[in-house]
């Protein structure tokens, strides 16, 4: 069972643990990774189903 917890009772170093485990770029970009969208478009328009991004 998962409990619900407001982001003020998250340490901020999770927070931003979380954060680089699903983007490794977002230091790199100011919220939208454009290249990344622009990958899954083109992918998703080959009517691929999942997008991996690998640098």
């Amino acid at each position: 069972m998962h409990e619900w917890r407001d982001i003020e009772q998250i340490s901020s170093q999770l927070q931003l643990a979380v954060i680089a485990a699903e983007d490794q770029h977002f230091a790199d970009h100011s919220g939208f990774d454009l290249a990344a969208i622009s990958s899954a478009l083109k992918y998703n328009q080959q009517g691929a189903r999942f997008v991996v991004r690998v640098p």
